[in-house]
């Protein structure tokens, strides 16, 4: 107090000097001024750091961390919540991991867009077999999936002996198993490239059960009907670009049904054996080759030789005869080049 009275009256006396209090001139002032400022410094330095009652404060060093209120720990993304923490709810009763003042992200998908169920795949139906026309032709209803362009579907790849018009040998057989496994059932249609054939029909490979993204050898082994059809021998390969998914399999398949015999192959190994020439004769010392005679199963087209005609339509390594005169029409199209000999070299 001192110290700033004395400033105070230093001050006064450069502008007017106090004679009462000794101070006559300006350079007497500025000395009381001087003294007043020097006195109160030391007074400042003096003074003691642990006062009754004052505050004692941290050392500057250290900081203190700020602690986090409990709906900021809990409001945390991340952060799990075990439900045994019960501190922190609002008035409302909101619950302690929700922070009424944060949005949700906007980067994160809705819960149902999140469950959303898979496109359906392309070319694929499922429907249900209403009727069978003969073994490789069937009526569907569509029930899920992609559209088909008719209600009538024929089977890809393959032919089956006719029933309808012509009853060609084991054209029954071939029906009745269709029926038999078709018949009311719910199968899977898989589109090639054609949607459909020159009679509007659908072109459609039918499985007995949903097909994988990528079938197997085993697979079409055990449900492509198309493929199990011609594994019995109830159908022959019938192969029409660019519908050629599975034709290497129907081919190797076709291949096994008539090694073993199997369906109409049976019939077309007994025609040839019968058809097959007799040892020569060795009386008169001439071979006499045996003609055939009207009562065979004999196809007119090939009259050097007894070769029954289709179905099922026979290739040159079907047959054991080479270089055979062929007329029109050729059922089997042996001659190619169309110079009215069949089979040659």
């Amino acid at each position: 107090m001192l110290s700033f009275l004395a400033m105070a009256f230093g001050l006064v006396s450069l502008v007017r000097p106090v004679r009462r209090l000794g101070i006559r001139s300006r350079r007497t002032a500025a000395w009381v001024i001087a003294g007043g400022i020097l006195t109160w410094t030391v007074a400042g330095a003096t003074v003691p750091d642990d006062l009754p009652g004052a505050p004692a404060a941290a050392p500057p060093s250290v900081q203190q961390p700020a602690e986090k209120p409990a709906s900021r720990q809990h409001a945390e993304p991340g952060a799990e919540d075990d439900g045994s923490d019960a501190e922190g709810s609002g008035a409302a009763g909101r619950p302690p991991d929700e922070d009424p003042s944060q949005d949700p992200p906007r980067d994160q998908p809705a819960p149902e867009a999140a469950h959303q169920a898979p496109e359906e795949r392309p070319g694929i139906t499922e429907a249900r077999v209403t009727g069978v026309v003969d073994g490789d032709t069937v009526d569907v209803e569509v029930l899920a999936g992609a559209a088909l362009p008719a209600a009538r579907v024929r089977l890809i790849g393959i032919d089956t002996p006719e029933v309808h018009g012509r009853t060609d040998p084991y054209g029954a057989e071939a029906s009745a198993f269709t029926k038999e496994h078709l018949t009311g059932r719910t199968v899977w249609l898989e589109k090639d490239v054609s949607e459909t054939d020159r009679y509007g029909r659908a072109l459609r490979y039918v499985w007995l059960a949903e097909p994988p993204p990528e079938p197997t050898e085993a697979d079409a082994r055990n449900y492509l009907f198309n493929a199990l059809l011609v594994l019995g021998g109830y159908a022959q390969v019938s192969t029409h670009p660019p519908d050629v998914k599975y034709a290497d399999l129907f081919v190797r398949f076709q291949r096994e049904a008539r090694e073993a015999r199997k369906g109409l192959w049976g019939l077309v190994t007994e025609a040839e054996e019968a058809a097959a020439p007799s040892p020569p004769a060795t009386g008169e010392g001439r071979d006499q080759s045996p003609q055939p005679t009207p009562n065979q199963n004999c196809d007119p087209s090939y009259p050097d030789v007894c070769i029954p005609p289709p179905p099922p339509d026979l290739d040159c390594g079907d047959i054991p005869h080479r270089g055979f005169r062929v007329l029109p029409p050729d059922p089997h199209r042996f001659d190619r080049d169309k110079d009215g000999v069949g089979c040659e070299g």
